[in-house]
This record gives C-alpha cells, structure tokens and sequence, in this order.
C-alpha cells in the first residue's frame, strides 16, 4: 500500500487517476431513480462510501470535529462552524447501463485539487481499499440493509478467501484491533473488533459474521433478513433509544456457486460491552449455524 508519509490521504492531487469495476448484480435491483424507474445511482454509491469510510475512522480521529475535517477532505463538504475548509468532492463515481440486468460499469474518477500540496503517491488505492470494503459489507438500495440489493465487484473462491481479503484490507488501513474470533459459535466466520484504546462516538463496525452457503440465493437472503430482525429485536433499542431500527447491515455475497448471508455490526464502541451485545451476537450465531429457515 502507498505510504501514506505520516499524513492524511486526502491531500491534493496534482493529476488525475481513474479505476473501472464491473458491477455484478446477484438480486432484484432495489434503487430507483426519475420516475421510480430501478437503476444504479452513482449519488448512492458514493454516499455509502461516504458511510462505509466512517465505521473504520478509530484511532487517529480524537473528536467529531477532527472527523469531520478528514471526512470533507476525502469526500467534499461545505464551510460551517464545524468544518474549517471547503472543497469539492475529490471523488466522481460514473456508471454505465445494466446490461442484461446482471452487470454495469462502475468507472471511479479522482479530479486534480490544487488547495493543499500532494501528500500520497497513488490516492486511488486508499479509495480502492474502501470501495472494496464497502461492496464486501454493503446492502444497496431500499431494504439494503435486510438482504435486498446485493451487489459484488470481487469473486471468491470459499469463505477462506472473503475471510483473507477482508484481513488484507485491515491491514493496509492498519486496523490492526479487527482480528479474526476463534470462538465462531458454529458459523462460518466470526471477525470482532478489540483492543480499542480511546472508544469512538460514532457508528464503527464492531463485527462481522458469515453463515453457511445456500444452493439459491433467496433462502440466503432470507437468513440475512431474519438476522436484520434479531438486531431490532433484542439491540435496536439499546442503540437507538426509543426507535427499533437494527444496527446489523445484513447482505449476501457470492462464494464460489454458494449464496452466504453476511452480517456486520455497526454501533458506537460504548455499547460493546453491554450484556445485550453478547445477547445479540450469540443469538445471530444460532441462526446462521441453523440452515433451517424456521427460526425467529
């Protein structure tokens, strides 16, 4: 990974990068645009990012206002109160039409900035790393988060691989507290968040977990429904106060010809250490380990 020379990759660029990825579609598209007509959304994608960026922002942010900052230079923002500086968003995301309702074109753009002095060699490979991250974890579209909307740039062979490259992307952000659980309660992977030295206020991932392979995507997509209404159930109050909305972002990917339900967990750090944490993630785990659709 380009060395970052002790300073923030949002530096300014004095050209231009751009990187194309093909956009495999596993499910119904679940984005709409003009006139509710279903199709990708580069404004989507790059707010997800956007999302996807902040859950790894721990140690070297020190306050929301530090996040901010860092978060405008990465993606643009306006000048206010909170944020000193005021920049166009470095990032342009340009999507092709759906062909056969299975792939697009994602092209990624980095336009030149002239505000501040460069800083990194290649800024596109920290984008890459969080783009690779995002289409790992993230639900699109309406319902994303409950299995809709499963989108996939990668292939992997088995859960070893997804399991590999996930742990490739830690380490070149240098997120060395997310390490592999060796207590996976009977699903695939267990990868939880440890070691935090300053808890962070903000929605961070906390863990992610991979149930067994489906022959058909649905029945994979419904395990990672029902896992969407465990984290409602039993934790979205903790979170969200009154509001029962989940902290648990539940997708599907590809696996060689299996269909895996994955779960990653988002919530603030001051809520790990709640009883109704362990309640929620052992809970999770039964019903990945069970292949049976019969639960909940």
């Amino acid at each position: 990974m380009t060395s970052e020379k002790e300073c923030s990759p949002y530096q300014a660029y004095t050209t231009e990068w751009t990187k194309e990825y093909i956009i495999r579609i596993l499910s119904e598209l679940t984005m709409h645009g003009a006139n509710n007509k279903t199709e990708l959304r580069a404004t989507e994608l790059r707010g997800l990012l956007r999302y996807w960026w902040r859950t790894l922002q721990q140690d070297k942010i020190e306050n929301h206002h530090a996040l901010l900052q860092r978060e405008t230079m990465y993606f643009g923002g306006s000048k206010s109160k909170k944020i000193d500086i005021s920049t166009a968003s470095p990032i342009i995301f340009r999507l092709s039409e759906v062909k056969n309702e299975k792939e697009a074109e994602l092209k990624i753009h980095i336009r030149k900035q002239n505000k501040l002095s460069a800083s990194i060699e290649d800024p596109m490979d920290i984008y890459d790393t969080y783009i690779r991250y995002m289409f790992m974890l993230s639900g699109f579209g309406k319902q994303g988060r409950k299995g809709h909307g499963a989108l996939q740039i990668d292939q992997w062979k088995d859960v070893d691989h997804f399991l590999k490259e996930l742990n490739c992307i830690f380490e070149k952000l240098k997120l060395d507290h997310y390490k592999p659980d060796t207590n996976t309660h009977g699903s695939d992977v267990v990868m939880i968040k440890k070691d935090i030295v300053k808890p962070t206020s903000h929605l961070t991932l906390q863990f992610v977990c991979l149930g067994p392979g489906y022959d058909d995507y649905n029945d994979a997509r419904t395990k990672a429904e029902k896992a969407y209404k465990i984290g409602k159930k039993i934790y979205g109050k903790l979170v969200q106060g009154n509001r029962y909305s989940s902290p648990f972002h539940c997708t599907v990917r590809q696996f060689g010809e299996k269909y895996h339900p994955i779960v990653s967990a988002v919530f603030p750090d001051k809520y790990a250490d709640d009883k109704k944490y362990n309640e929620a993630k052992q809970d999770l785990c039964r019903l990945l380990k069970n292949k049976n659709n019969d639960m909940i």
